[in-house]
Formats: C-alpha cells, structure tokens, sequence
C-alpha cells in the first residue's frame, strides 16, 4: 500500500500530465469524462483525509481508467505520425546476418561476430538459436552451401570447384566436397560438369 506522500504525487504527476487520445468516440469520451471526474474527487479527498484515499485504494481506479483511456485505439498508429527511417527499423540481428551474407568468403569465426555484433557468445549463440532455428555456425555453413549451390549452378567455362569453393569461405576442398555432398546429393564437381555443358 502507498504513503499518502506517494500518493499525491501519483495524483500530481497523472493531473499534469498531457495526453494525446487522437480518437473520439462515445466509449474514449465516456473515459475522459469519468477520468477526469474521478482525479478532481479523489484530489478533493486526499485534501481532507488523505488515509481513506490511501484505504480505499483509489490511487488503482485511477491507473485501470487511465489504462484504459490510453489503450484506446487510435485513428492513426505512432508509426504513421512519425514515420521510421529504414536505419532505425533494422534489428542489430538482421545487420549482423547481412554482414555474414556479404562476407561468407572470409574466415567468420565466433569471435569475429561477437565483436562485430557486440552480443557475448552466449547472447549470440542464443539469437540464432532463437530466430534461425540452429547455431552459428551451423547458419554460416549452411549460407555458404547455398551460395556455392548457386555459383555452381552458374558456372561459367573458367568455373572451378576449387575456385567457388573458395569463393564461398571454404578452405578445405575436401570438407567443402563432403558437405555439399551431404546437403544436395551430388558431388560438386558433377554438377559444375552439367551446369558449364
């Protein structure tokens, strides 16, 4: 239960407070009405016995009914009254995964993306978890098969497995074999052969 100090400048700081409701019908002025009845009669109380405004609790009727005047719907959301940049609608995630899309050809260790990101291992490790549905790791490896998947696909006369594997972060080419093996059912080379003729 709150002091009566508290109290008044609960009071104090919900009267001064200025609130926008961009709509009005029956219902969001009924609510205003009814608010703002209820702050002038309870002031009133608190003036005269400021322990019966505290026993009876009215510091909570006056938060449901100021809840429920500010959860109104609007005519128009927050979004159309001051419109985002596209800067400031981008998720740090959805930054850190396009900086792993434009650099699969480079070495993207661990560490690498938790500086890049500024999350903790953890935190990063979670994220992904969390919103692709595995590691890491796992997402990076999966991003260069993928990738690989569509230069080989295109794959010019000059075209190498070697060469696109490299494109593709791959260091190994006999990891890079085995794992596209594995995630198309074709050996690379086999499918560079049919894409070039």
């Amino acid at each position: 239960m709150l002091s009566s100090s508290a109290d008044a400048q609960i009071y104090s700081a919900i009267a001064n407070q200025q609130v926008c409701i961009p709509c009005h019908d029956p219902i969001t002025d009924l609510l205003i009405s009814l608010f703002s009845g209820s702050l002038e009669a309870i002031g009133k109380l608190h003036k005269a016995n400021s322990e019966l405004v505290i026993h009876l609790d009215l510091a909570e009727h006056l938060f449901r009914l100021f809840s429920a005047l500010i959860s109104r719907p609007c005519i128009a959301s927050p979004s159309e009254l001051f419109p985002a940049s596209p800067d400031q609608l981008r998720d740090p995630f959805d930054e850190l995964l396009e900086y792993i899309q434009a650099n699969l050809h480079q070495s993207l260790s661990l560490s690498l993306l938790e500086a890049r990101s500024n999350y903790s291992r953890r935190t990063l490790q979670y994220a992904f978890r969390n919103r692709m549905g595995c590691t890491a790791t796992q997402w990076i490896r999966s991003s260069r098969l993928e990738l690989a998947h569509q230069l080989i696909l295109m794959g010019s006369a000059d075209d190498s497995v070697a060469s696109i594997a490299m494109a593709c972060g791959y260091r190994s080419m006999g990891l890079f074999s085995i794992e596209f093996q594995q995630r198309f059912h074709v050996k690379p080379s086999h499918l560079l052969r049919s894409a070039q003729s």
